[in-house]
């Protein structure tokens, strides 16, 4: 009786979660101190609440803005495709290199997770610390020679 009612649960569970379809869409390479968007297209054949967020991590250390920071909750009309964007922007002091992207999907009492890997860059910008360091130094020698006079 137990292995019937248990298989009654998971047929119920996976068919909750094969009424969901989704695709995701992500950069392959992200520059450090920059927002990105991940695209997370969502369809599914009855109405549904869903809940889904993403973060960048290399094992227990999270490089985005937070686990759960970008978290938003999408209501599903039937075989309606919704587009949800979910922003992270890559900590500064990060080390360039490869680390997991991963998408969490909440949908009913199932959770689907997808991870993929992207490749973490430098800035190709002027390290905005660099350009305020010399905006000051040109004020102060500009209000020396002005005190000078």
């Amino acid at each position: 009786m137990r292995l019937a009612v248990f298989a009654l649960v998971l047929l119920l569970s996976v068919s909750a979660a094969a009424s969901l379809e989704y695709n995701i869409s992500y950069p392959e390479e992200v520059e450090i101190g920059k927002w990105f968007k991940i695209d997370v297209s969502l369809k599914s054949e009855e109405p549904a609440n869903v809940t889904l967020y993403s973060y960048v991590y290399k094992g227990f250390n999270c490089v985005g803005q937070g686990w759960i920071t970008n978290k938003q909750e999408v209501r599903l009309q039937p075989d309606i495709v919704s587009h949800v964007v979910l922003e992270d922007l890559i900590k500064h002091g990060t080390e360039e290199g490869y680390y997991n992207l991963r998408v969490k999907i909440k949908h009913d009492n199932n959770t689907l997770v997808e991870t993929y890997t992207i490749k973490v860059v430098g800035s190709q910008e002027i390290d905005t610390t660099y350009l305020y360091i010399g905006l000051v130094v040109v004020s102060l020698v500009g209000l020396y020679f002005v005190i000078r006079k």
